[in-house]
């Protein structure tokens, strides 16, 4: 028999995903203390970092009911708190009558001399002979995410050599000074880990982690200094403050908290805040996505970015999915009752050697688009069936979830079930309810597929809907759904291959595109991937690269919002990953060079073009930005040929800044309301129409930045 428990979570406001996650963390939780306990160590309780989204209405009372729970209030971004509590809290939390919302932290996925000139920053730069202005940065501070840095690179360092990083965010670190905010409201917040800030601090910093160097790569590209071989980035004088991801990393292998990745919302949320606490404007650079999530932009991510854009513009990469079959589109019918398709593994599926075995870490995310109605349901069934001989080794029982509002939480384990143990050993996890109407359903699949003797028997899952319920299924490891239609598999595509996070109004998506089929290492190695030896792999130049995700979602969001160069692209290199020796033509003062493609690299690509605009133009929105790049991307014929595929176009930073100056900074400006008035802790110089400063501004029209602006404050 089947072994299926069911956690009864009556009123809890988990989203599925985080159902999923709190039983993996208390499974984990629970195998570390038996551990602990069979040594005589003594266990320390336990805890969880949650994203909790309140109402406005009573939000002293709600605060007042969280902290009771001895949750510590770490980050706010809008009206989502990131706290820390003990896990036995959580369902307590999921009680209180002001929480909208509980989701656990995300963990992001990573996702120039030729970049420069074919985005038209060297015609804004005055490196060009025709350059219309001298723009680098200065005065804008550029804020990366990512993993891979290598502190003491040359590229961040001024003519002086001195370090032109700013400020360090690391949230696992405890032992330097901290960093705090106090928010309208909530009243004084201290951030977990330490904020690095003098150039002594920052001196003594080597690397976040000796395997990586995305990191290095992408902040080169947004704000890197100008080698003396002309590498460098878009804003070479900007500010940069770098938040770096590979402490966490070594943590999590080391086995040390469960959920020490998963802190995007964290560092969001420090971003925002450190925005609000300096006189400059501030441009995000987060070459990270994921595909967790209702892709409408409702999720916990892209409405905290959503909210971080209050104080920063928010520039992330598309993704690198474009060519992944992520995605499934299914019309549940009385005709087509049933979507199927095959999880990926780590490695293929069919091995003869004996000891073989392949991890399993996959799922999926799937939605209706239409409203579900009361009593309609989704089945989940998995089971390990070989399609080239049509035979079904092992099958679960359908594990139904029903539009409620009480989600629903169903787990299978190999322990309490003696066929699936023969072929997988792990867990599977299915949660789901009503996301607002729609119904939504996540899967969780953690272990490891064994060996039968003569091959490994494949993992696929089905559901079967309510008929006349439309749904989109994306896998969430970004591999890609497995299987071929003539097998009864569904057929995947990559037609909403753009990730979650960027499905809000309310950021720059990037796509990439291809100006160099040249990559070079730092080890002096020069590839033509357009030649004969690599013929048929370079992509044409101009063309959008086949990696670079794209869709159209259900609120409207087109994905990317515009596209830049991507592929083979030279910026600096973290030289703690460097293997073998340093060429000189690729290093300056011994820092390495090197190319490297993604979407990861046109996302600093445009967020160092921001940069430049904002020296021109500091008081530019992010809606301005966003109309910057719609009257000023650049369109040929190749993008006449896929336009889903492009956005507005390709980013060109001169038609930018010749679009502000004709259509920005000459008019007058309506600045949006925000919720408590001004910006706090920011410095914001404003001016009467007779020249005198004005501290307390009311609604009328205003001299700011040398601009006239009409304000509108909240009666």
């Amino acid at each position: 028999m089947l072994a299926v428990s069911m956690t009864a979570m009556a009123q809890t406001k988990l989203t599925p995903q985080a159902q999923l996650k709190v039983m993996n963390l208390q499974k984990k939780a629970a195998r570390a203390a038996a551990r602990a306990s069979e040594n005589g160590l003594a266990v320390e309780p336990p805890t969880i970092r949650l994203v909790v989204k309140i109402a406005a209405a009573d939000e002293a009372a709600t605060l007042a009911e969280i902290r009771s729970r001895e949750a510590r209030v770490e980050g706010v971004l809008g009206n989502q708190l990131i706290v820390t509590l003990p896990m036995d809290s959580v369902q307590s939390m999921s009680r209180i009558r002001g929480v909208l919302r509980i989701d656990t932290p995300h963990r992001p996925r990573l996702k120039t001399d030729v970049t420069r000139t074919a985005v038209g920053v060297s015609q804004i730069d005055g490196t060009a002979p025709d350059a219309i202005a001298s723009l680098t940065g200065k005065g804008v501070t550029v804020c990366v995410i990512d993993i891979g840095f290598d502190f003491q690179h040359r590229a961040f360092k001024d003519e002086q050599g001195r370090t032109r990083i700013k400020a360090v965010y690391v949230p696992t670190d405890d032992d330097g000074p901290t960093f705090s905010f106090d928010y309208p409201g909530i009243g004084e917040v201290d951030f977990p880990g330490s904020l690095y800030t003098t150039a002594e601090q920052i001196a003594a910093m080597t690397t976040d982690t000796e395997m990586e160097s995305h990191g290095t790569h992408t902040a080169g590209i947004a704000a890197g200094s100008r080698s003396p071989q002309g590498f460098g980035g878009m804003a070479p004088d900007a500010d940069i403050v770098l938040i770096p991801l590979g402490y966490m990393q070594q943590m999590a292998d080391e086995g040390d908290e469960p959920d020490t990745e998963d802190v995007l919302e964290l560092c969001l949320s420090f971003v925002a805040a450190y925005a609000r606490t300096i006189d400059s404007p501030v441009v995000l650079s987060a070459s990270l996505n994921s595909h967790e999530g209702p892709h409408n932009g409702t999720g916990t991510v892209p409405e905290a970015i959503a909210a971080l854009s209050q104080w920063a513009i928010p520039v992330l990469s598309a993704g690198n999915e474009g060519d992944m079959t992520l995605h499934v589109e299914h019309a549940f019918t009385d005709e087509s009752p049933t979507m199927r398709v095959m999880l990926p593994t780590e490695m293929g599926f069919s091995f003869d050697d004996e000891d073989s075995e392949e991890e399993v870490q996959s799922g999926f995310y799937g939605i209706s688009r239409e409203d579900a109605g009361e009593g309609q349901s989704a089945s989940v069934r998995f089971m390990l069936y070989d399609p080239a001989i049509d035979e079904v080794y092992w099958q679960s029982q359908p594990l139904t979830i029903t539009a409620t509002d009480e989600p629903q939480l169903i787990e299978l384990t190999s322990d309490d079930d003696e066929a699936l143990a023969r072929y997988f050993e792990g867990y599977i996890g299915v949660a789901g309810g009503l996301n607002g109407d729609k119904l939504e359903l996540a899967s969780m699949v953690e272990g490891t597929l064994l060996d039968t003797g003569s091959f490994i028997v494949p993992l696929t899952v089905s559901v079967t809907a309510s008929n006349g319920l439309t749904m989109d299924f994306w896998e969430t490891s970004d591999t890609g759904f497995e299987g071929e239609a003539e097998d009864g598999y569904d057929q995947a595509d990559s037609d909403m291959s753009g990730g979650d996070w960027t499905t809000t109004p309310s950021v720059i998506s990037v796509g990439s595109y291809c100006t160099s089929n040249i990559s070079r290492s730092y080890d002096g190695d020069v590839r033509d991937f357009s030649g004969e030896e690599y013929g048929g792999y370079a992509t044409e130049i101009g063309a959008v690269s086949d990696f670079s995700s794209y869709g159209m979602y259900a609120n409207g969001v087109q994905q990317p919002t515009a596209c830049a160069p991507g592929e083979n692209i030279v910026s600096s290199w973290n030289h703690y990953e460097c293997y073998s020796d340093i060429d000189e033509s690729m290093a300056w003062e011994g820092f390495p060079y090197s190319s490297e493609s993604g979407t990861s690299m046109a996302c600093p690509v445009v967020a160092g073009i921001v940069a430049l605009w904002l020296q021109a133009c500091p008081t530019l929105t992010l809606s301005e930005v966003k109309e910057v790049l719609q009257h000023s991307s650049v369109n040929d014929e190749f993008t006449a040929d896929d336009p889903i595929r492009w956005g507005y176009g390709k980013v060109n930073a001169k038609a930018g800044l010749d679009y502000i100056r004709q259509n920005i900074t000459t008019a007058i400006r309506d600045l949006a309301a925000v919720p408590d008035g001004f910006p706090s802790g920011k410095s914001i110089a404003i001016y009467d129409l007779q020249g005198r400063r004005v501290s307390a501004p009311q609604r009328g029209i205003y001299i700011q930045n040398g601009r006239k602006v009409i304000i509108h404050l909240p009666r």
